[in-house]
């Protein structure tokens, strides 16, 4: 095979710009057993380098209410691991970490009905602390998965440890952690394949 023919099959599996979204945990992710205070492990270290590096960008996310588990697009199975809730947060180090939000609280884009975004961005206590645990948590990520296209088979309410990914069906679970946004790891990585399969081979002549 040439090696534009190889640059060219390998852009073809990158993400395309403007490719929806279902797993956001390739960049880094770690479950939070406290939305506000990450432990203090390797995961969490990872994820805060990350931020330090990139700290202009604010890559790093929380997200709260969780859809988990395979849906098929196009025939094909896709996995999931997709925050209905995001904001960006930094992780501020000492004897405890905290994590103080860096910008605002957005709904997933896959809900394209304005109107009922709308309506589930206001729900009383969404995204505050205490909100995983409250009453109306359970209804909200049903319907917010509902509006989203990912219907659940149930949802694991907070207080549990995070359920194992199931393989053939798709859960909600009232839960939060952190991620990093993919861009920082594949932004451009289709088109610059795509633009070396396009480049002449050097003969070395």
């Amino acid at each position: 095979m040439q090696p534009s023919q190889l640059f060219a099959a390998l852009a073809d599996l990158a993400p395309a710009s403007g490719e929806r979204v279902l797993d956001v945990t390739k960049g880094g992710f770690a479950w939070l057993s406290d939305p506000e205070r990450p432990a203090r492990d390797r995961a969490i270290d990872r994820l805060a380098a990350l931020d330090v590096l990139h700290r202009e960008e604010r890559v790093l996310r929380r997200g709260w209410g969780w859809l988990l588990g395979t849906v098929e697009v196009n025939g094909a199975a896709r996995k999931v691991r997709l925050p209905l809730l995001a904001e960006p947060v930094r992780i501020e180090r000492g004897l405890r970490n905290r994590l103080v939000p860096a910008g605002d609280l957005e709904l997933t884009s896959l809900v394209t009905d304005r109107t009922l975004a709308a309506s589930l961005e206001a729900a009383p206590g969404v995204g505050a602390p205490g909100w995983l645990a409250a009453p109306g948590t359970t209804a909200w990520i049903t319907t917010a998965a509902e509006a989203a296209g990912l219907v659940v088979a149930n949802v694991v309410p907070a207080g549990k440890k995070p359920p194992k990914v199931p393989e053939d069906a798709l859960i909600g679970y009232a839960g939060a952690a952190l991620f990093v946004v993919r861009d920082v790891t594949s932004a451009g990585l289709r088109d610059t394949l795509l633009s070396w399969s396009s480049r002449p081979v050097n003969s070395g002549r």
